[in-house]
């Protein structure tokens, strides 16, 4: 899924600009280190539409690491 909205507090956080991050999916930001078992939770929780609240090894422009809470809740419509 997309980014689709970037607030000034994640610009200052990770250093991407909002210019370089809408449109793109997420996952970038952990480059390398997809070997993470918290990734696998998330997929799981989407596929079973349950919540789900993990902590993410992400890095910043500059490649540093950076740790991120992720919490995801599905959103349901009732028609």
């Amino acid at each position: 899924h997309p980014v689709i909205y970037v607030n000034p507090a994640f610009e200052r956080m990770t250093g991407y600009s909002a210019q370089d991050m809408i449109g793109q999916n997420c996952r970038f930001l952990q480059g390398d280190d997809r070997n993470q078992a918290a990734i696998e939770q998330v997929s799981n929780a989407l596929q079973q539409h349950r919540s789900v609240s993990v902590e993410l090894r992400n890095y910043r422009k500059d490649g540093t690491l950076f740790w991120n809470e992720l919490r995801v809740a599905p959103i349901r419509d009732e028609s």
